[in-house]
């Protein structure tokens, strides 16, 4: 590429435009010609219907952990909305747009009668009230909404498309081959990659291998280049990457960590990890149960986590706090069982499809009685993997439910990882009875550690109760406050036990010793902080931040470190409230200033550079 150490594009277009498609196929390519790569789509919460989709991606030649608020290339397939994205457009952006758009047939399906009625009707926008209507070429076109110094690039998509496969839909395809043009993208890697998505057998698979030609002699005969950027492949050795989305490193964790039962309902943003296992899983001598609701699927994690089986379930906001009874139940029996909430927009059903991360007052509190848990809340893809398959061997070696808290960014933002290989005493962790335990079992014994010996069913004289009624040692269902205050204490001990053996210290960045602004950041909006103060320390500002990946319980000593070190400590978060700066405010007698968003989308690291040079002006 040119001078800029990153570049972020953008394919915007509506729904049938197969705009994620092509933005699928580009971000892959970029991956194999040694790129590094981090994207995240945006698409309406409706199963099927009108509305703007955006393939949005950022690519470069060093590891980026967020994205840019400002995008260098945009590409439309929809003049109408791209214009929507033009506020986002650096100053010296490119623009490709279709510039023969009056040709286009647009589709209007008739529901009522279960038909698709053509019409050639030009430019023109959709309503439900109105259907198409026609509107001037000046009102639709994108170029007449560029500002000076921005690159504008006229392909016809769609004569084209029609020229090759018949219909408008292939224009995604034509746009990907004048990307390539463009921006010298070798287009043999395309054209791998087209293949390998349809199929080698596919019929259709040598009309879009045209379409994407088309669109690649286009540009390469009629078009002037006249911007800076372009992509050569670099002499990079990817082998052992993987491009995987959070929700794939979720699933390949849970089989690798030696997960045997997955009961879930489908939910945005976590259904794809279902998806995925069960594809994968029953070749591992698993099994995937898709249950009626989400009690039921923790329900049937339940009772495998009973059985000494790995087990796990994922579920967004509205089916985690249907599983609220079921994690004190879990927390009383003392079964490991996982849950990955892939947070969302809310409260309810709220909005499936946008960014939050709102979920963790629930996740540390949710539950009636002291509910004791671990809440973990990786901040990449890769730490997806790391955390989902650590999250089981807690939860099998303290016996407890183990949280782990994403949200939709990290379920669909695709990167490529290197991933390292689990050890193995990560996949066994279970605490048996010894010879000595089993001569009087005692299921719920008071331990040092607060962890009791785990007898499997059917092991001799193993026998326990499970119930959610307060116990003895015994298993018997008791009342009485003795009781009652030692069981508790036993229970907590867990906490401090997996604090001082497997919580790891949180990592520090940026500056040593004392700073001006201190940065406290958790879950996906970590990357965007870290990007943020590589930024500022580059301009020789005094800065550090803390990542913290183990939620609860906290390494308080270290945190308390860390805030010695800082003048002000700033905690940005996607939600309105300001969760986890209220968590950290339970623990530390410290002012913390807040960056709090609901904007639907991820925290950009521009924004949070912008924060943190207002509070250091202060």
């Amino acid at each position: 590429m040119t001078y800029k150490r990153s570049l972020t594009i953008e394919i915007c277009g509506s729904s049938g435009d197969r705009s994620l498609a092509a933005g699928e196929i580009l971000i892959k390519t970029l991956s194999d010609i040694g790129y590094h790569v981090i994207s995240f789509d945006a698409y309406p919460a409706e199963i099927r219907g009108f509305g703007k989709t955006v393939a949005h991606m950022r690519a470069g030649r060093e590891i980026m952990l967020s994205l840019s608020s400002k995008v260098d290339i945009l590409v439309s397939l929809n003049d109408r909305y791209a214009i929507e994205q033009l506020k986002n457009l650096n100053d010296e952006g490119v623009v490709i747009f279709d510039n023969r758009q009056r040709d286009i047939t647009y589709e209007v399906l008739q529901q009522d009668e279960g038909q698709t009625d053509k019409h050639h009707l030009g430019p023109g926008v959709y309503t439900e009230e109105e259907g198409w209507k026609e509107i001037t070429s000046e009102q639709v076109s994108i170029a007449g909404h560029l500002g000076p110094g921005m690159y504008l690039y006229g392909v016809p998509l769609y004569q084209l498309s029609q020229k090759t496969t018949n219909e408008s839909r292939s224009r995604n395809i034509v746009v990907l081959g004048s990307v390539a043009a463009l921006f010298n993208i070798p287009k043999n890697e395309f054209i791998g990659n087209l293949t390998a998505k349809l199929g080698k057998k596919d019929k259709s698979v040598d009309s879009v291998v045209a379409a994407f030609e088309e669109g690649y002699n286009y540009v390469r005969e009629n078009v002037v280049k006249l911007d800076p950027y372009s992509f050569e492949r670099l002499s990079v050795d990817r082998k052992g990457y993987k491009l995987m989305d959070g929700n794939k490193a979720v699933a390949q964790a849970a089989i690798d960590a030696g997960c045997k039962l997955y009961a879930g309902y489908p939910i945005t943003p976590a259904t794809k990890i279902m998806e995925v296992l069960f594809a994968e899983l029953p070749k591992h001598g698993g099994a995937v149960v898709q249950t009626e609701d989400e009690i039921s699927a923790i329900g049937h994690v339940t009772g495998a986590g009973f059985a000494g089986v790995r087990a796990m379930t994922a579920t967004s906001g509205p089916g985690f706090c249907l599983m609220t009874e079921f994690i004190g139940y879990n927390v009383m029996s003392e079964t490991p069982v996982v849950i990955v909430d892939s947070q969302r927009g809310g409260p309810a059903t709220g909005l499936p499809t946008k960014t939050e991360q709102s979920d963790l007052n629930h996740a540390l509190f949710g539950g009636n009685g002291d509910t004791p848990r671990i809440v973990v809340a990786p901040t990449s893809v890769k730490e997806c993997y790391q955390w989902t398959a650590e999250a089981f061997y807690l939860a099998e070696k303290y016996q407890m439910p183990v949280i782990v808290l994403i949200d939709l960014f990290l379920s669909l933002s695709v990167r490529n990882v290197q991933l390292d290989p689990l050890p193995d005493y990560k996949k066994g962790s279970n605490k048996l009875p010894s010879q000595e335990d089993m001569k009087l079992y005692l299921r719920q014994k008071i331990t040092d550690d607060g962890v009791s010996p785990r007898s499997l069913p059917g092991q001799e004289n193993g026998y326990q109760v499970v119930s959610g009624l307060e116990q003895n040692e015994y298993g018997t269902p008791v009342y009485d406050e003795y009781s009652h205050t030692v069981m508790t204490q036993k229970r907590f001990r867990k906490i401090k036990t997996a604090l001082d053996h497997d919580v790891p210290s949180p990592e520090r960045i940026g500056q040593k010793g004392r700073v001006k602004l201190g940065v406290i950041s958790w879950g996906s909006t970590a990357g965007a902080v870290a990007d943020a103060v590589d930024s500022v320390l580059k301009e020789g500002k005094s800065v550090a931040m803390l990542k913290l990946i183990v939620i609860n319980p906290l390494k308080e000593k270290e945190i308390q470190a860390f805030l010695d070190d800082c003048e002000k400590v700033l905690v940005p978060e996607l939600n309105y409230q300001g969760q986890f700066a209220n968590w950290l405010s339970i623990h530390f007698q410290q002012k913390f200033l807040r960056f709090n968003k609901v904007a639907t989308r991820p925290i950009t690291h521009d924004e949070i550079e912008a924060e943190i040079n207002r509070l250091l002006k202060e």
